[in-house]
């Protein structure tokens, strides 16, 4: 499950929007001898070379100023471009993290509302692909507050025959309702494991 702990990572990541260090707060970009409020560009140049998300964090959550929404989006997209493209997985998991966190409403500051709608946007492309970061993206959409449309992708997809036995290579794992009940088996929600274990579990007999 190399994918949902790519997201379960994010997870536990501490909450930065009331942290703060002794000579300035979490998200702040220090330059020389002095702490400055990121920009959108000062932020990304911060993940590129490595330093973390949480500048682009806090640009995403306005927490230190104010930004239009066309500039907050940019930003955004931004971000999923570097998420998708880069090479480096330290990188592309901090560009996943600021969006996913910015999306949670107890993050602090002014929650970045387009977040989710961005994971949705990746989960249907990846699934339309059959690409395996489908399932990251659906959990992203629901710890990000939309557990409902886990549940209604699980209750309105046809759930695949048993592959087991008679499958020696495993099962295929793939299809929204694998993606959706591994979704909900990571947070005990799924009521008969099983089920998930004969139709979608990557198990060699």
């Amino acid at each position: 499950m190399r994918t949902l702990a790519f997201t379960l990572a994010i997870l536990s990541l501490p909450c930065p929007a009331l942290a703060q260090s002794k000579t300035g707060k979490i998200g702040m970009i220090w330059e020389g001898d002095l702490f400055y409020n990121p920009t959108p560009q000062t932020a990304l140049e911060h993940l590129l070379v490595g330093k973390g998300h949480e500048p682009a964090l806090a640009v995403l959550t306005q927490r230190f100023e104010t930004w239009p929404a066309s500039e907050l989006d940019a930003f955004a997209d931004e971000l999923v471009r570097v998420m998708l493209e880069s090479e480096d997985f330290s990188i592309s998991f901090n560009a996943q993290a600021a969006l996913f966190l910015a999306g949670r409403a107890s993050i602090g500051g002014t929650p970045y509302t387009r977040a989710v709608a961005i994971f949705v946007g990746l989960y249907e492309a990846a699934r339309a692909e059959d690409n395996r970061r489908a399932e990251l993206y659906l959990l992203a959409v629901y710890h990000s507050g939309r557990e409902n449309y886990v549940l209604n992708l699980f209750e309105a997809s046809p759930m695949p025959p048993s592959c087991r036995p008679g499958f020696p290579e495993g099962c295929p794992r793939t299809g929204p309702w694998c993606d959706a009940a591994v979704v909900l088996l990571s947070d005990d929600k799924l009521s008969d494991p099983k089920l998930w274990e004969d139709r979608c579990a990557f198990v060699v007999e």
